[in-house]
């Protein structure tokens, strides 16, 4: 109460989920991959004497995939009813991790797929790569919403994305104005006039730029679970399905009797004779 965000101020509790549940923990570590990557990029541009590109590219997919594990956690759970953010991942959970990798790295692809026809079709118009990115940036969320929503790396395609867009156009703005948003940070930041900013300054970029992804994030979340047109065309793939046992890291008292209430429910009693 009183501070935390909830269900009935849907915009704002996705504005200030970074400070909610684990939400400073998903800042930092957002930040900190996003400052990761720019290393390596730069790393791979430079080309630093002694240092191994191997392990340097190796370091950078593994921060990356765990906070794509993360990601696709935010979506989760905030399409599955809690505006509290999750625990961060479990980096024993190998499997998890690379298949959420796998699938936002689908969903990057689509993202980025009009720069790319751009660079094939040889156009090289001073102002037409920022407006890619930036209509790449709309899409981002609904492909979020399709793996981690139906959980399956397929998802990613522009079918089930478009299908959720189409529900609800006008609430699907809402997450992919704040997505965009991230994206024109990330443009004007490092690649414009912050480029040549000191290093405190760039990780404020790199601060700003995952806060706003993380509230696109939740937002997207919010429409598919405040949203029956989302929900009837992006489905969970098990009717009823009860909210994820992650959620139980971050939950109230009240809302982990809920979930364990039902996953009761739903889940067969082991030492009972089948058929009874």
């Amino acid at each position: 109460m009183g501070s935390v965000p909830t269900i009935r101020t849907p915009y704002l509790a996705s504005l200030l989920c970074p400070l909610s549940g684990s939400g400073l923990l998903h800042l930092v570590g957002l930040t900190g991959t996003l400052a990761l990557l720019r290393a390596v990029l730069w790393f791979l541009v430079s080309w630093a004497p002694g240092v191994s590109t191997a392990a340097v590219m190796l370091f950078g997919v593994l921060g990356f995939t765990f906070v794509c594990r993360a990601m696709v956690l935010v979506v989760e759970s905030s399409a599955e009813g809690f505006d509290l953010l999750p625990a961060l991942p479990d980096p024993r959970e190998v499997e998890e991790l690379f298949g959420a990798f796998l699938k936002v790295l689908g969903v990057l692809f689509f993202t980025a797929l009009p720069v790319l026809l751009a660079g094939i079709a040889n156009l090289h118009l001073p102002w037409l790569v920022p407006a890619l990115v930036l209509l790449g940036a709309l899409y981002f969320p609904a492909g979020m919403l399709g793996v981690a929503v139906r959980g399956d790396v397929a998802d990613c395609f522009p079918g089930t994305a478009g299908a959720a867009i189409r529900a609800a156009p006008l609430r699907y703005a809402t997450a992919a104005v704040l997505s965009a948003g991230a994206a024109a940070v990330v443009l004007f930041g490092h690649l414009g006039a912050g480029a040549a900013w000191p290093l405190g300054a760039r990780l404020g970029l790199d601060a700003a730029t995952a806060w706003i992804l993380l509230a696109a994030l939740h937002r997207v979340g919010a429409v598919h679970r405040d949203t029956p047109a989302v929900r009837a065309a992006v489905p969970f793939p098990a009717p009823d399905r009860p909210p994820p046992l992650h959620a139980l890291r971050s939950a109230p008292p009240t809302e982990i009797e809920k979930i364990l209430a039902q996953r009761l429910r739903r889940e067969p009693d082991p030492d009972e004779p089948a058929g009874e």
